[in-house]
């Protein structure tokens, strides 16, 4: 007979074999998975019913993307929760603002500190829609709010990943955005596998060309995503359009500056860029789509190009944030498409905030920029390591 102490090591070693096979069974799932994800449509239950299912037939739609660094608090070098919740507090009242979509909103904190601040004028959330069951993961980091009802929700996991990106649940998402006159906009967000530096965890167990690595994943992930994008689009009579929004973790351009080193960083800078590959090979997976931002600020081939028009939206130059000083990337990205969908007006916003802890919650100032990349020193500190894209659209 069995004594009641030795089947103490035994349940532990029982209940760790079986914590193990089901993070197998998830990862398999999650690999093989192509099918769609269904997640419950929003729904504001102080909103009139009427209202939300048939609003007015807006004019233009406006939209922001940003990676806003929402990792848990301990393994954030920029703690997230009193700066997401000052976030939160001043995108509530940008009445520019009808949709939102986040990236690395990871830590289930900062999600709840997201709905808290922004349910009142977004009263339409998509919170974490790609959950996963890993041991220390916490989701896909993907988080949309609209003042505009949402009709449907739909998520795909893109199963590949590197490095610490195993841990996150990557994927797409959808939403259809209803701008009334029984009209659809489709918005998507993503945030595709990150290159792997010399600070990622796992940095030394992946072996060869990381880089690489990294593209090869980024194109199988893209591919993805363009399947889905197609999907939905055939499968909508009411279409507007179509917005793909997020942190695609591809440089748009290789940067030469012409401006001498000895100057520092401003607006005036002068560079060439080049258009690398991979940028032209996203181009080409969603050849349908236009870069807002490149519609209006062209990059052209042996013209320089101004700091202002490059569209940076990590910049180590002014972000502590941002691991290398001299990181200057465009790596966020609004894509659109659609015959009756013209974008009008796009910029990379800059959210600020003040470190001075003695400074109450309530009366801590934020300071936001319209200029994508002034150079004007501040009191304050960069909000994430990315910027934010903003980007307007007629309907």
């Amino acid at each position: 007979m069995i004594s009641s102490a030795a089947l103490v090591p035994i349940a532990v070693i029982g209940g760790l074999v079986s914590f193990v096979a089901q993070q197998v069974l998830f990862l398999v799932i999650r690999k093989a998975n192509t099918t769609a994800i269904h997640t419950p449509i929003p729904n504001h239950s102080s909103q009139n019913k009427e209202e939300s299912l048939s609003p007015s037939r807006h004019q233009t739609l406006n939209i922001l993307t940003y990676n806003i660094a929402g990792l848990p608090t301990y393994c954030n070098t920029n703690p997230p929760l009193k700066r997401i919740s000052l976030l939160g507090k001043i995108l509530a009242s940008d009445e520019s603002i009808d949709v939102i979509v986040f990236q690395e909103a990871f830590d289930f904190a900062v999600i709840d500190i997201l709905k808290t601040r922004l349910t009142a004028n977004f009263p339409y959330i998509v919170e974490n829609p790609l959950p996963n069951l890993i041991f220390a993961s916490q989701g896909s980091g993907l988080f949309v709010a609209s003042k505009f009802p949402i009709t449907w929700v739909e998520s795909h996991y893109f199963g590949d990943s590197i490095g610490s990106d195993f841990f996150a649940a990557k994927g797409v998402v959808g939403v259809g955005v209803d701008v009334g006159g029984e009209r659809e906009v489709q918005v998507f967000t993503t945030h595709t596998q990150a290159d792997m530096n010399r600070g990622d965890p796992l940095f030394a167990f992946v072996a060869g060309d990381r880089d690489a690595r990294a593209r090869r994943c980024r194109a199988k992930q893209f591919e993805v995503m363009r399947t889905f994008i197609n999907d939905r689009r055939l499968s909508t009579s009411n279409l507007v359009g179509q917005i793909i929004a997020g942190d695609f973790n591809v440089v748009g351009e290789r940067l030469e500056r012409v401006t001498p080193e000895d100057f520092r960083r401003s607006d005036n800078d002068q560079y060439f860029a080049y258009m690398t590959d991979e940028y032209e090979d996203v181009r080409q997976h969603f050849h349908r789509f236009e870069d807002v931002f490149r519609k209006f600020n062209p990059c052209l081939v042996e013209h320089t190009m101004l700091r202002r028009d490059l569209g940076l939206t990590t910049d180590g130059s002014m972000n502590a944030d941002v691991v290398e000083w001299s990181d200057e990337k465009r790596l966020d990205y609004i894509f659109a498409w659609g015959e009756n969908l013209r974008s009008i007006f796009i910029e990379v916003r800059q959210y600020w905030w003040r470190t001075d802890h003695k400074v109450s919650l309530e009366v801590e100032h934020i300071e936001h920029t319209e200029a994508s990349t002034s150079n004007v020193v501040k009191k304050g500190k960069h909000m994430s390591d990315h910027m934010a894209l903003y980007a307007s659209f007629s309907l």
